[in-house]
Formats: structure tokens, sequence, C-alpha cells
């Protein structure tokens, strides 16, 4: 019986219901599983502490990509805040309340 990994991904369509890869274990080392995703390898630690690409119970996976998906929307309502804010003072000058802030932008370090 071939040993089998969970992981849950986003269905192509917003609002429908997420699909559940099914991995087959390849092999395993001393500190990780290696799973067969569609002839690639990939490797997910044994530790159970912290996130793992895919995991060995279907409810774990579920919980892994509840997880994910309120991250996503932390991210997404950061991104939406900043924009909103900087739209905002984009208005102002444009309606001539504010002035833009002059000087250049150094990347230097990076």
């Amino acid at each position: 019986m071939v040993e089998i990994y969970y992981r849950y991904v986003d269905p192509w369509t917003a609002g429908e219901v997420p699909f559940l890869q099914e991995l087959p274990v390849a092999r395993h080392t001393a500190k990780c599983v290696v799973l067969d995703e569609y002839g690639v390898d990939r490797f997910v630690l044994k530790n159970p502490e912290g996130r793992r690409y895919a995991y060995p119970t279907k409810e774990l996976a579920l919980m892994s990509y509840i997880i994910r998906k309120q991250r996503q929307m932390q991210h997404a309502a950061n991104s939406h805040d900043i924009a909103r804010a900087n739209l905002e003072v984009a208005q102002k000058i444009e309606r001539g309340e504010a002035m833009p802030a002059k000087g250049t932008l150094s990347f230097d370090g990076l």
C-alpha cells in the first residue's frame, strides 16, 4: 500500500471547492519524507513543528489550507490599506493640498 500525503490547493475559480492533492511518498530519509509530485521530488520535513508543504492526514492539510488563506487575506488587506493611503495622498497632490516629496530613491545595499 502506497503512503499518501495531502495538500489543499486553490481552485481555478474563486468560491469553488479547493482541490485535494494526494501526493505519494517516494521514500523516507532521516529527517524528511520525499513526495513524488508529478515526477518531481518534493522534500517535506518530518518535524511536526511549523508549516509543511503537505501533511500525512487530510485534517492537517485542511487546517494548513485555512491558515494559508487567513494569511493571504492579511497580506491582501495590508496591500489594500497601503494602496488606499497612497491614493489619498496622490489625490491631495492633484488638488494642490500636498506637494510631492523631492529626492531620489536609493537601492544601495540590495
